[in-house]
């Protein structure tokens, strides 16, 4: 009996130092390391209702269920509304699914229009908190479930979305000239003359139609639009602007958006005090006093 239970022990031995970590060896007998697909969660956030969330890290979401999948799905719809379906459509162009730490984030663009028109959707489980990031027409449309202050924004989302805003002209990123050239003279949208209006059917933003359709499309959205004339580029004739406000869809951290079109070119920016946005050479000089310029 002392024999056979000897033997037995050896056998183990040996077959302990033959295999791999995860029972598995090669047929010369060396060890094998196989990582498992499932890794455990952290206990930071294994508590959160979409901790599950974490499983899809490396995979495309239009190969899987990630945006049917609920809470998610029901939370996401919420938080974005009747934009829901325009938001993940722009999305369509993607990278794989990051899953990092105790977060969790795709981004991708509108097929054909990558840098134009782009979503970012964050998902941070320790504070139970999504975000929904959405470029258009220069700048980034912030949806958070939980408030969040300029500064608090995660650092994933800030480099995705702050190189758009700096390219466009955030109010931090112009030219300082505290110079203003005059004011604006803003007209609500239904009472502006026919010849304001009409203009922004000659001017185009992009790839997404004329200025015209942009507001026509900003009002479906819920916004309240604005117009005003004045000669920015200094050539005698008036350009026009447009202002979209009281909406989330146009509307972020930073502030509501601005347009303006004058002689072929334009610029964009947000602004938190856009009554205090004034005329300046060769552009609008924001309430913070930063020049940005038409280009």
């Amino acid at each position: 009996m002392r024999n056979k239970l000897h033997t037995t022990l050896i056998c183990l031995l040996l077959t302990a130092c033959t295999q791999g970590p995860s029972g598995t060896s090669d047929d010369d007998g060396t060890a094998t390391d196989t990582v498992s697909s499932e890794q455990p969660l952290g206990s930071e956030d294994a508590d959160s209702p979409l901790a599950y969330l974490k499983e899809y890290g490396g995979k495309m979401s239009f190969q899987t269920d990630f945006f049917e999948s609920e809470p998610f799905n029901t939370r996401l719809k919420a938080l974005l509304g009747n934009k829901h379906k325009a938001i993940l459509r722009d999305l369509s162009v993607q990278g794989p699914i990051a899953a990092e730490g105790g977060t969790v984030s795709v981004h991708g663009c509108r097929p054909h229009n990558c840098g134009e028109v782009e979503t970012m959707v964050y998902v941070d489980l320790a504070t139970e908190n999504i975000l929904v990031g959405y470029l258009q027409d220069g700048f980034v449309s912030a949806f958070n479930e939980h408030p969040l202050v300029e500064g608090q924004y995660p650092k994933t989302f800030t480099e995705w979305a702050g190189k758009h805003l700096i390219k466009i002209g955030k109010t931090t990123g112009g030219v300082k000239d505290t110079v203003a050239t005059g004011k604006f003279v803003w007209v609500e949208w239904k009472r502006a003359p026919e010849i304001m209006r009409n203009a922004l059917k000659k001017v185009r933003s992009g790839n997404e139609g004329t200025g015209y359709e942009l507001v026509l499309e900003a009002m479906e959205e819920g916004c309240s639009v604005l117009l005003a004339q004045h000669d920015l580029n200094g050539d005698g004739k008036p350009g026009v602007l447009v202002r979209n406000e009281d909406c989330s869809f146009y509307c972020g951290s930073a502030g509501c958006n601005m347009v303006a079109y004058d002689g072929g070119r334009k610029l964009y920016f947000n602004d938190q005090e856009p009554n205090a946005a004034r005329p300046g050479k060769g552009g609008v000089v924001t309430s913070q006093g930063v020049l940005i310029p038409l280009q």
